[in-house]
């Protein structure tokens, strides 16, 4: 077996994370990789410093693509694709952490189906416990607009995400500040794109102060219903804006934080 994977990690503010990020992919037991890291606003805090001292970096086994103004997710996510010369292309959100042969097993996985994009199942920390998110919660061939992306268990084939940008001129859409991936995920589908889940928990998606989502009730529901709104799953897009108004609702009443346990164990993920 021999593919050589891209790793792309878009990082902004990630001093408190980047080291743990880099440590699981330096612990990967599959070594074929080149990681490329897409750093906004380089002068903001000393992450850089801290990849520039990391055995990644020292080994050559990373690439830093700075820019000293901020982004978004989908801005960074793009400029690193053109560094991409891999067979596969695969993404980390800095603040999530891969199990140590995540890389191995999602290699062997997509050389003997074929399958051009897959997911893995996962471990999704939140504040009030932990939850086992299986295959059936992320499977998206048959039941696209009930589905759940862990998205840093993605991994595409590069002949993909290049067919993509040939398409529309580009990969992830850099006018969507946040859903971008959600986006691209049902473009990538609907152009008949077969996607793939190895159900093991390989990846740990943690929830904090500090993610993107977090502190605004309102714009993840938006842009989530948005995305579907556009591509015609007209069902998902209003239930993700009646989830928004619940959100912020709930918030204003104080009961928000049962709500969204509930929540969690509606949608089927299992808690440990």
């Amino acid at each position: 077996m021999s593919a050589s994977v891209d790793i792309i990690v878009p990082v902004y503010h990630g001093k408190k994370f980047i080291s743990n990020c880099l440590d699981c992919i330096q612990a990967q037991t599959y070594s074929d990789y080149t990681v490329i890291v897409a750093l906004d606003d380089i002068k903001y805090d000393d992450t850089i410093d801290i990849i520039e001292h990391h055995k990644l970096f020292l080994d050559n086994k990373l690439v830093i693509i700075g820019q000293t103004s901020k982004s978004n997710p989908a801005n960074a996510r793009n400029r690193a694709l053109d560094y991409c010369h891999g067979k596969y292309v695969c993404f980390l959100d800095v603040d999530d952490t891969w199990e140590p042969d995540k890389l191995e097993h999602q290699i062997v996985y997509m050389i003997h189906t074929g399958i051009p994009v897959s997911f893995t199942s996962g471990w999704w920390h939140r504040d009030f416990g932990t939850f086992y998110m299986n295959s059936s919660d992320i499977t998206i061939n048959d039941h696209m607009s009930a589905c759940m992306f862990i998205w840093s268990s993605v991994m595409f084939t590069r002949s993909v995400l290049d067919d993509v940008r040939k398409m529309y001129g580009y990969v992830f859409d850099e006018t969507w500040p946040q859903c971008d991936d959600g986006e691209m995920l049902i473009r990538t589908h609907e152009h008949g794109f077969k996607f793939g889940v190895l159900n093991m928990p390989l990846v740990h998606l943690y929830e904090h102060g500090d993610n993107l989502t977090q502190g605004n009730l309102w714009a993840p529901n938006y842009w989530a219903a948005k995305a579907w709104w556009i591509h015609g799953y007209r069902w998902n897009a209003t239930r993700h804006i009646c989830m928004g108004v619940l959100a912020v609702v709930s918030e204003w009443l104080r009961v928000r934080k049962y709500l969204r346990e509930w929540r969690m164990i509606w949608n089927g993920a299992i808690r440990v």
